[in-house]
């Protein structure tokens, strides 16, 4: 299962340009807006947390298909969950869950992550909803789009299976 998982992720990020020009231009756009926003502070202290932004905006402009304003509240809200989960996974609680999960009812690390988790998948699932029968198969621009029209594809296939089978 995960071969296949990670043939069709590599497979689709080559076709949505990742190792092309394509990607190169939307580094270079998305580092011109992380220097305006350094260049804002003037020389004053600011979060390293912003750096961040240049980073997770390239990877959200392929998976969603555009770039986010730095102070959007849905972006925000990833990189704060995405910022939680990876704390947590460090937590010492939750290498005690993983060794021993009888501790489960007095170690709640793997549920508060598990809750982030479902937040993310929450988001993903509202943009997923919104693009779904408005695709066009031969001209796919997010990885969304591309999962999306791979699950069509199965359901498709598989109802035609099913319809066959009904009749044989």
């Amino acid at each position: 299962m995960w071969r296949t998982t990670r043939r069709f992720t590599m497979s689709s990020m080559r076709n949505l340009g990742m190792g092309k020009k394509h990607i190169e231009d939307k580094i270079i756009e998305e580092l011109q807006y992380l220097t305006d926003k350094i260049e804002f502070y003037a020389g004053e202290k600011f979060k390293l947390k912003e750096f961040a932004c240049g980073p997770t905006n390239i990877t959200f402009a392929m998976l969603f298909g555009n770039r986010f304003d730095y102070t959007d509240p849905v972006y925000m809200q990833l990189l704060d969950l995405i910022d939680d989960i990876v704390i947590l996974l460090g937590s010492p609680y939750l290498q005690l869950f993983n060794l021993y999960p009888t501790l489960a009812i007095f170690l709640k690390t793997h549920k508060i992550i598990l809750e982030k988790i479902d937040k993310i998948s929450n988001v993903l699932k509202t943009d997923i909803q919104a693009k779904r029968g408005k695709i066009d198969v031969n001209c796919l621009y997010t990885f969304i789009e591309t999962i999306v029209a791979k699950q069509e594809k199965v359901m498709k296939m598989f109802s035609l299976w099913a319809w066959k089978s009904m009749w044989h």
